[in-house]
Order: structure tokens, then sequence, then C-alpha cells
């Protein structure tokens, strides 16, 4: 099919590469006060960096020497009297004197320092051929000294070179490092930040491409020779995960302000990867850019026609509507029409390249996930792949550990063949330095912000070790429950519930889930709505089993997957058919096996009362108070019907309630504006809505109500733990079992903890009427 309709030209779009904003500096003046703008004017010099990356030399070095000149530099310009003797006090009374020292090592070498640096103050700007100097093996200031007075020792056997070019080209190096820095002080930005961070990065993506085919190889994973504009016919990611971090640690390297992004929640019917990793780098201006070398197979997940030619997606924050409504949904339109058209070879391509669901959503069997308005189902699954501020920031990489450090003892390749680069990560620290303040850090307040920080930036095994730092339940911890959602439960509860004061809390969608309501509220009374049925018998019966048969009861549990969720979100999920009637299995014995097992409750008692299953029980927030009654009831009820409340639910909204609590409820929060209303009448005044306002498939509501977003330092920092680290090539169970063209519309979005876990706090502040 020949194609009637060509991509956009990205070369001359805003959204590529566009033209800096000047409003942005206030005076229109280039001033260097950080090493991130030490790297732009490396880079502005031209200095070629990709030729960096294949010579097999220390760029650390290099790039700590540069610092180093910029700081001295930036000392020297001030100078009012200029000769040798005024640049060598100024420099020895620096507090960076003794690094300059341990670098050079040699007194005769320093004093040739100083009278190039009296040379570089005394002649204008220039320019100059730093790669000639790399090749020549001058890329350190050890060694442009070294070739000034020792060049024999640079040059390499049976080389044609001068010695005394080596000579001159070792003082050209070091002046035209001065003259670089001592210049970037008095002249404007001729470039753009975002052009110069394009073109640079466009040099790094051989080097990338390079090093991600090797570690892909080195691990057994599928790869094409044109690995960046790869779509994976299984759905994979491999690409991006491991090209974006080498991309993040070489920019991070180089000077600019970087943050490595993660999400694996995409739409698996619009885009064929149901995760994505893209690179954030900041501006010294005050802008954030998405830097994605993998965005071309998304063009190819929407589109019959031919990708875009530019090798690489820079977008600022404010440009991704624009770029979706000018670029990527017209190239769907024009694809979806042809298919509508039953244009008989577009259909084919479809179905051969499995785009067929995306564009023409209406074949989807599974009735809830088959979208109403399809235009905007895709725009909004679009919407996600390079919307920075729905990502999640990475604090521990494995990839670029194992390929920039070497940590993996299974795999070596990679690192050995780049390891004489020396490439810093500069944003992901030594394990030994995190592990070392941790065990310093004092025992008496839990939830420490810096310990939560650096817990963070730990590889998940090795979080378990400072438990201790966190203030987690004790018996939910010894369960399996993960310690992370353990301790971001119970913050909330510094929320709602400082004093520790009688609460009456109504559970919407409650399903088994007593330990994250307890965690978060210390509530006496809890009322739990679900449309599962149970009866006082099969209670009963659950509860025998948990105390009398408990290996049985594990052994059920484990089957049906509960305990592995419940370990890593403190929820269960509930069996939603196509028809949208749900239920939940085992309910009475998951309830008793973490009531029992988990929270260590004592004292239980079963009743029933107008309807209800009443279950009341011994339980302590704090291990050094008392345990206190509470009271939990079940009702049989579909929360998004206050119509049908059945009586004793109306009352309970009648009489009032402290805290409305709902948690990964399947697709209810669709139907907020037929209960929230009832719900906030019920609230008492200063009272609590704690919702996680997401659907299982990863869509966004938020109850229509005015209350305030109440936060934490703790639970905000707390967020850090949430989400479960995974190594980015292990097999995703999402991809594993739907495998084939036709499975495909069986793949939901895959759930992370902003639906199971992440509770949005709203605070009520006055009566309604």
């Amino acid at each position: 099919m020949s194609p009637i309709f060509a991509t956009p030209s990205l070369s001359n779009s805003a959204f590529v590469c566009p033209t800096y904003d000047s409003s942005f500096q206030e005076d229109k003046r280039f001033t260097i006060s950080s090493i991130e703008d030490v790297a732009l004017k490396i880079l502005q010099a031209k200095m070629p960096v990709e030729v960096l990356l294949n010579c097999q030399f220390n760029l650390s070095a290099f790039m700590k020497d540069q610092i180093l000149l910029h700081k001295i530099a930036s000392e020297l310009q001030h100078l009012k009297t200029i000769d040798v003797a005024s640049i060598r006090q100024t420099i020895e009374n620096l507090p960076l004197y003794p690094e300059l020292q341990s670098r050079i090592k040699n007194s005769a070498l320093l004093e040739t320092f100083y009278e190039i640096a009296f040379e570089a103050l005394n002649e204008s700007y220039q320019k100059a051929n730093f790669a000639l100097f790399f090749q020549e093996r001058i890329f350190t200031l050890k060694n442009a000294l070294i070739a000034i007075k020792n060049p024999e020792k640079l040059l390499p056997k049976n080389t044609k070179q001068k010695k005394e070019d080596i000579i001159l080209h070792g003082k050209e190096f070091i002046k035209a490092a001065l003259n670089l820095y001592l210049a970037s002080h008095s002249y404007s930005d001729e470039e753009s930040f975002r052009q110069n961070l394009y073109d640079l990065t466009v040099r790094l993506l051989d080097f990338v491409s390079k090093v991600a085919k090797m570690y892909l190889k080195e691990h057994k994973m599928e790869i094409t020779n044109d690995l960046l504009n790869w779509r994976n016919p299984a759905g994979y990611n491999y690409q991006s995960h491991v090209s974006a971090p080498i991309l993040e640690a070489l920019l991070s390297m180089i000077g600019f302000t970087t943050e490595l992004l993660h999400r694996k929640d995409l739409e698996p019917k619009v885009t064929l990867a149901i995760e994505h990793s893209i690179v954030c780098v900041k501006s010294p201006f005050g802008k954030s850019y998405v830097v994605d070398p993998c965005y071309r197979q998304f063009h190819e997940d929407i589109s019959l026609f031919p990708l875009p030619t530019e090798p690489l997606l820079i977008m600022e924050k404010g440009d991704l509507d624009e770029y979706l409504d000018t670029v990527m949904m017209p190239l769907w339109k024009k694809s979806a029409q042809l298919i509508l058209d039953d244009d008989l070879e577009a259909i084919e391509e479809a179905f051969t390249k499995d785009k067929i669901l995306c564009l023409k959503p209406q074949i989807i069997a599974v009735c809830h996930t088959k979208p109403t308005d399809p235009e905007s189902w895709v725009r909004n699954s679009l919407k996600k792949l390079w919307d920075e501020a729905t990502y999640r920031r990475v604090l521990c990489n494995e990839v670029a550990e194992e390929i920039f450090r070497g940590i993996d003892a299974k795999f070596h390749a990679t690192y050995d063949a780049i390891k004489n680069l020396e490439i810093t990560l500069v944003n992901y620290p030594l394990e030994s330095e995190i592990t070392s303040d941790l065990d310093f850090m004092p025992l008496a307040k839990k939830n420490h912000p810096k310990s939560i920080s650096l817990i963070a930036r730990l590889n998940y095994s090795k979080k378990y070790e400072y438990i201790h730092l966190l203030d987690c339940d004790e018996g939910l911890k010894n369960v399996g429950v993960d310690v992370g959602v353990n301790a971001y439960f119970r913050s909330l509860c510094n929320i709602v519930n400082q004093e520790h004061q009688p609460k009456q809390v109504l559970y919407g969608c409650s399903g088994a889930d007593i330990a994250s309501v307890l965690l978060a509220t210390d509530a006496t009374e809890i009322t739990m709505v679900d449309v599962t049925d149970i009866t006082i018998d099969s209670m009963k019966e659950a509860w025998n089993d948990c105390l009398h048969n408990f290996k049985e009861v594990v052994s059920r549990l484990q089957e049906s997957s509960f305990i592995p969720v419940f370990s890593n979100r403190m929820g269960g999920s509930s069996i939603l058919s196509p028809d949208f009637t749900q239920f939940m299995p085992d309910l009475a014995l998951r309830f008793f096996f973490v009531l029992i097992r988990g929270l260590r409750a004592d004292n239980i008692s079963i009743d029933e009362e107008d309807g209800a299953i009443k279950v009341s029980f011994d339980w302590s927030y704090n291990k050094l108070r008392f345990a206190e009654k509470r009271v939990v009831q079940f009702i049989k009820a579909d929360i998004t019907k206050p119509d049908e409340y059945p009586d004793r639910l109306k009352s309970i909204l009648e009489n009032g309630i402290d805290i409305f609590f709902m948690k990964g409820a399947t697709i209810t929060p669709r139907h907020y504006d037929k209960f929230i209303p009832d719900i906030d009448k019920s609230i008492k005044d200063h009272g609590f809505m704690m919702t996680t306002d997401k659907t299982m498939f990863m869509e966004d509501f938020a109850p229509n109500v005015d209350y305030p977003v109440i936060e934490t330092e703790d639970s905000i920092q707390l967020q850090t733990l949430l989400e479960q680290d995974h190594h980015p090539l292990a097999p995703h169970p999402a991809l594993e079992m739907y495998k084939g063209l036709r499975l495909r519309q069986c793949r939901i979005t895959p759930a992370d903890y902003t639906y199971w876990t992440k509770m949005v706090v709203r605070q009520k502040t006055k009566n309604r009427l």
C-alpha cells in the first residue's frame, strides 16, 4: 500500500527542537554558576563528545579537570593585576589549591600552569580543535603539562608527530579550556539550550545503541540492528529500559541535570509496549525536557504511514498536547479511516503488524475494555507516553549499575568493554555510601526523611535490612507485607487520626481489606461495604480454619494469588466478569488470615445483627498501648447505587461518619458522581475522604468535592518506597500470558501503586446544608 499521508517532518518542528524562549533570561546574559553550565560551554566549543566515548581513556578524569579549570577561571577573571606572581598567589590561596596540587604533583609543572594561565588572560577567546587533543592523548591537565615538559612521554612508537607539535598542543589545550571559561562570562547565549541538548544527544545515540546492544546480547535478549527504533512484537520494551539509563548516565556525567523516569501502566491495546523509560533534563532556565531515543516505536503502533526521520524526540512539558494534536492524532485518524473504508491492503497490514486493535477498537471482544470514545481513548493512551508529571522517578537502577559498575557477578562483558571510560553515575550513589549513612541514622525517630530517601535508593532486597528505621506494624511485617506499604499506611494515620481518637469509618468496595484501613485510620468502628455475599456460617468456618488448619489456608490463598498481592499491596483482587458483576473469592478466609496472623487480634467474636455480620476483636495500634475493642460490620451493597442501600447502611450514613475510605476499587471511580454526593453529606465536619482515584484500567477520576488535599512530609517521602522494583529484563506476566495477535485484546493496563496503594486524602472543612 502506498502511503497517502506523509508523516509531518519534525526537523523544523517546535516539538523536536524548538527555538529557546529567551524570556526566561532576565538579562539575556549567560552566567556560569554550576557544573551543568560548565558542560554546556564545553559542548558549545564543539568538543566531539562522541569521539571521547570511542576513546579508551578516563572520561571521568577529563570532566573533573574541566570543572577544576572552570573554577580557576572564575577566580582569575577578577584579578586587577595580571602577572604570573598574582596568578600564583591567587591560586595558592584558593580552597581548591590542594586538589590542583594532587593532580599535578610537580612544582615545575605548576609553575608552567601559572605561565599558561597568564597567557590565557591576555588573549581573546578562540574556539579550539579539541578532537586533536583527544587523538594525541592530551585530554587531562596533567597530560597537557607533561606534553610541554616531557613530550616524548606522549609520543607513541613509530609516530610521525614532532615534539614541537606535542609541546604546542599541550599548551593550547590548557589555554583553550581556560579561555573557554573566561569568555563564557562575557558573551550572550547564541544557541538555545534545547538545540544544544538535541545536537549533543543525537551525537551520543550511536554509543548508546552500541552499548545497549552489547548489554542485551549479553543477557541473551532478542535485538535488532536498528535497536532504538524497534517495535518488539511481544510487547516488551527492552530497548527503552536499557538505552534510557545509558543516555541519562552520559548526560548527567557531562553536566546536565537529569532524572531517569519510568512507567509501567501503558494501554496495551493502543501501544504494544506496556512499559516505557525516558530521560528528563532540567534546563538552567526553569524548564524541563523529555528526551526519548525510542519514540518512533509509538508512531509505528498507531500509523500505517512512514516513520518520522528524526532520530530523537525532545519535548518541553508544554508542547505535549500540541504534539499529540498536530502529529500523532492526525496519523491515527488517517490510518483508522483506511480501515473504516475497508482498504484491504491497509487491513492486512494492520493485522500483520498487530495494529488492528488500536485502529479499529470496535472489534475488542471484552466489553469492559471496549472504549466508548475511541479517539479520546487513543489520545489519552498516547499522552501517557511523554507526560513527565505522571512518570515515576527511578532512584535505584540495576541496568545502569550493571553496565557502569559491573555489580552483577553473572554478567561482566558490557562493563569490561567500557570500564576504562569510568563513567560516573552521578544520580546513583554507591550502595556502600548509602548504607554507611543509614547505619548511623538515629533509631529514636521513625520515618526520618533522610532515612526514607536513602532506603529508596537501595536495591529492593537490601531495603529489608533497614526496616528498623521505618514506622511499621510488627505483625504485618512478619507475614511479609512490603515495608514501604506498611510504613506508608501508618503515615496516613498521622493525617486523619494523629491523636488516636475513636473514629467511624465507611469502607467502600472493601473486599477483605482490614489491614490498610486499620493502619491508615486506627478506627474503632469500621463498616465494610462490598457486593460479595457472606454469611455468618462462612465467617465462623474461615475463623476456625485460620486457627486450626493454617497450612491448608496458606496453600489455598497462595493458589488464588491473594498472599502475593496482599504482601505487595495490602489488598486483594476481585473477579470482574464481562457484564461488570464481581465478587471476591474467599473473602472471609482472607479477612481472618490477615486479622489473626497479620494484625494479631485477640478476643475475636462473630455476630449477626440486622442483616450485617459483626466481628469484634481487641487490637493495639501501637505495641506500647493497651489493645482497644474494635467492631467491623460487613454490609452487602453496591456503593455506587445509593437508592438501593439497605436500611442499616442508610442509618449509618444518616448518623454521620468520620472517614470515607476506598482503594483499588476496580471500575468504581467511574461512578463517583452517582454516590459521592451522598457520602459527602454523611462525612462530619473536619472529617476525611481517603481514595485512590484510579480504576483498574488506570483511568483517572477525582471525586467532585471541594475538600483540600492534605499531605505530610512522611506520606510524601514514603511514596518513593511504594513502587516495587523489578529488573527491566524480567518476564512480565501480562505479556507472557497473552501471546499472539488475537489474544492481545485480553491484556489489561497494568496497575501500579497509584491504583493499589497511593491514597489521596481530602479533608472536609465545613458542613454542607
